[in-house]
């Protein structure tokens, strides 16, 4: 976590040594080893080695402080493992900067006799001058340094001892006593600058005044919302009694940043937070130029921002990593993004949610945490678990809300995003909510752009879902809805729409199987799923025009060349049904001059999915309607490959059950279809995606060929069929052999299929 431990000691005092024998040399920054690798060993002249010093400013004022500021910014446990007796200021200074405690051990328990003899056995650098290591030696005696905590080797029975002993500023330490003397222990989720919600809580807890009630803030204060600043000035204006406890949280290590004049590199931070800040310290000045137009100045007020800056610093020493301790007889380890075991010297930002790895399964960095939870259970079962920042599951969730199992709950509850503020009572683990007035309907205002992008044209604008949308899984009602959807800039009408988001087998909870086993509805068709990109031709009924869009696009090469594959004929019918239904066109467009997509076509093509009503509630023509004359005789329709009926009412559940998974797995391990994939279509209108393996491996290695000079080990491939990743492995490593990866969209079925039988023969 975020600890630094620098060694103090004469050259020869045992410092590597002690370091090594006491199993931390993981955790070791050593200067001699960098000077090493930097600038090389040479001949001494007298028959010896050295390690040469003529970079010994660069490898001091850059390399180690680089490398030293990484590791802060990761919270790594750190030994600095150095005399400790030079350059020490500008690495305190930035390890406080970072949060860290500071601890010396000093080697004073080895005479100068010993740490001269040592440096002459040593193979190499022994020809450090007995002047040099005295003067170290007797530096060592006077040695302070402001705000560490100060080991003497001679105070124990060995420098090992002390080492390990300042190294216990890094264990996960339990209190026993402190957290007792309340009646109740409230733990308050991610804010993410929420700050109405956050009012109400805090009139009805009569601002934290009752001191027979504990509160954690979990983390993440600010960014997202619309009122971050408010909320962070709540604390800073307000005297916070010490029954209110903070925990860091990966956002909230933006504000200290920011206040210790750290590099940001978060944009949400820059979008929100500090645009607030920046805002609330500016002022417009006005003055006139030669023709006497008027010019405004904005004007960034330094002394009062410095001044705030101060402010937080001051606020931000009250954070903490996590809180361990007992309460009415139950240990409660509280942090902000959740861990799976209490790892020894575990790093700070995995606790803070600034890196979220080692727990990663189904390629989604935020689901794991149920598995991490329930690890968590497994090697911990006496102690409880609360953490945020990732809850997007729920659910799945014994509670469908925050609770994974009876020692692990994660309270995150994406109020950023419309939904209610839950606080978890600590004395019953009782939920309390707090309902939050920005409604979820709200997101489609412009000033709300975290979920949806909005791109405006003369009458209409289009609507898309951000990354921040894939970033954490924030799939509802609006989002879904906000993929190819266009509405009128005045009336907010739809004018014209394509699909709501449907989503691969086994990609999101509604696509799993055990899912599926439950609410499929039969019978379910199956259509061939092409490889181009969607076109939506609808009616503008402002001026009587047909437009021609992508999924978020109006007028480009893409709709262009989409456009330049129908007649006349086909707009002139296109047009009056539009008018007549209400309905936008949707086609597939597969065009030669798209060269980026895995399947290959002899043919420029339009493919007409379906026909979608221009309705708030998706709704479509059947394929039947579709399929009829007027429509077909005009347009190249879609292609649907079987139906699956509803099995026997008399099957047991098993034979159900496997009867669906057959239904799926006969396009998920079939390595002879030469296209995308299939759509699965039941009869309430539910669709599900799966993709083809040969798409499935051919669109890998297209990803491996766009990053030539940083190549992965293996193809980043997640299916359900094993067979399918070592077959990409086989093809990708073999491209990569004759140096094809280039050609990658020459790969043919024919291949993947050989590939494909090696792979079974291996396996035998």
């Amino acid at each position: 976590m975020k600890v630094l431990i620098i060694t103090v000691g004469a050259q020869g005092s045992g410092k590597t040594y002690t370091i090594k024998k006491a199993k931390l040399e993981n955790y070791s920054v050593s200067s001699d080893s960098l000077r090493i690798l930097y600038s090389g060993i040479f001949p001494d002249g007298e028959n010896g080695l050295s390690i040469s010093e003529k970079d010994n400013s660069y490898i001091w004022n850059n390399l180690i402080l680089s490398i030293l500021e990484n590791r802060f910014r990761l919270g790594l446990f750190t030994i600095l493992d150095s005399t400790g007796l030079f350059n020490l200021k500008s690495i305190t200074e930035l390890a406080k900067k970072y949060g860290y405690r500071i601890a010396a051990v000093l080697f004073d328990n080895v005479s100068l006799k010993e740490c001269i003899d040592n440096v002459r056995n040593r193979e190499v650098g022994n020809n450090i001058s007995e002047e040099v290591i005295k003067d170290f030696f007797m530096r060592m005696k006077d040695f302070k340094l402001s705000g560490a905590n100060i080991y003497k080797a001679s105070d124990y029975d060995s420098a090992e001892t002390a080492l390990l002993e300042a190294s216990k500023w890094d264990s996960f330490y339990l209190n026993e006593k402190e957290f007792e003397k309340y009646d109740n222990i409230k733990v308050i989720p991610d804010l993410h600058g929420e700050y109405d919600v956050f009012k109400k809580f805090l009139k009805k807890e009569n601002y934290f005044k009752d001191e027979k009630i504990a509160y954690i803030f979990a983390g993440d204060l600010i960014d997202r919302g619309s009122k971050s600043k408010e909320l962070i000035d709540y604390f800073l204006n307000n005297d916070i009694g010490s029954n209110v406890y903070f925990i860091e949280g990966n956002h909230d290590v933006n504000l200290n940043f920011f206040a210790n004049d750290i590099k940001v590199t978060s944009q949400e931070f820059y979008k929100t937070t500090y645009r607030e800040i920046k805002q609330s310290f500016t002022s417009i000045r006005q003055s006139k130029d030669d023709n006497n137009n008027v010019i405004e100045e904005k004007i960034l007020n330094e002394i009062e921002l410095n001044n705030y800056k101060k402010k937080i610093r001051s606020f931000y020493k009250r954070f903490r990593l996590y809180y361990f301790f007992t309460f009415k007889g139950k240990k409660f380890f509280v942090n902000h993004s959740g861990i799976d075991k209490m790892y020894e010297h575990i790093p700070a930002s995995l606790l803070n949610g600034i890196v979220t790895y080692g727990y990663n399964y189904d390629e989604d960095k935020y689901k794991s945490y149920i598995e991490a939870g329930n690890r968590f259970k497994e090697n911990h079962n006496d102690i409880i678990q609360i953490f945020g920042h990732r809850n997007v599951l729920q659910s799945e969730l014994e509670d469908n809300l925050c609770k994974i199992n009876d020692n692990a709950y994660c309270i995150e509850n994406s109020v950023e995003y419309g939904e209610d503020l839950i606080i978890l009572n600590l004395n019953d683990l009782s939920v309390e909510h707090y309902q939050n007035d920005k409604k979820i309907d709200d997101l489609f205002d412009t000033e709300n752009n975290n979920l949806v992008r909005f791109k405006y044209y003369d009458t209409v604008y289009s609507t898309n879902f951000s990354e921040s949308v894939f970033y954490k899984r924030l799939w509802n009602e609006q989002t879904i809805k906000a993929r190819g959807l266009y509405r009128y800039n005045d009336t907010k009408e739809i004018a014209g729409r394509s699909y709501n988001k449907f989503f691969n087998y086994d990609e999101v909870n509604e696509t799993k199987l055990k899912s599926l086993e439950k609410n499929i509805k039969f019978p379910v068709s199956v259509y061939k799923k092409y490889n181009g990109y969607l076109f939506l031709v609808f009616l503008d009924k402002i001026r009587d025009e047909l437009i021609f869009a992508t999924k978020s696009s109006i007028n480009t090469k893409m709709t262009s060349w989409a456009e330049s594959l129908l007649t006349e004929e086909n707009k002139n019918f296109i047009k009056e049904y539009c008018k007549k239904n209400n309905t936008t066109f949707v086609f597939e467009c597969i065009h030669l001059k798209d060269s980026s997509h895995p399947i290959v076509y002899d043919k420029s093509l339009l493919v007409l999915l379906d026909i979608i009503y221009n309705e708030e509630s998706f709704r479509k023509l059947s394929y039947e309607e579709l399929s009829d004359k007027e429509i077909s005789s005009q347009f190249q329709i879609k292609e649907r490959i079987e139906i699956f009926e509803k099995p026997d009412d008399n099957i047991s559940r098993d034979e159900y059950n496997n009867y669906i998974k057959k239904m799926f797995y006969k396009y998920i391990d079939d390595f002879s279809i030469d296209y995308e994939g299939v759509v699965f279509e039941d009869d309430n209108g539910f669709m599900v995606k799966v993709k083809c393996p040969f798409y499935i491996i051919k669109k890998a290695l297209r990803s491996e060929a766009m990053r030539l000079n940083r190549l992965s080990h293996s193809l980043n491939i997640h299916y359900p069929n094993q067979h399918v990743i070592f077959t990409g492995n086989k093809i990708f490593n073999k491209y990569k052999r004759e140096n094809k990866l280039k050609e990658w969209r020459s790969l043919t079925i024919d291949e993947v299929l050989k590939s494909y039988n090696e792979v079974l023969d291996e396996l035998k």
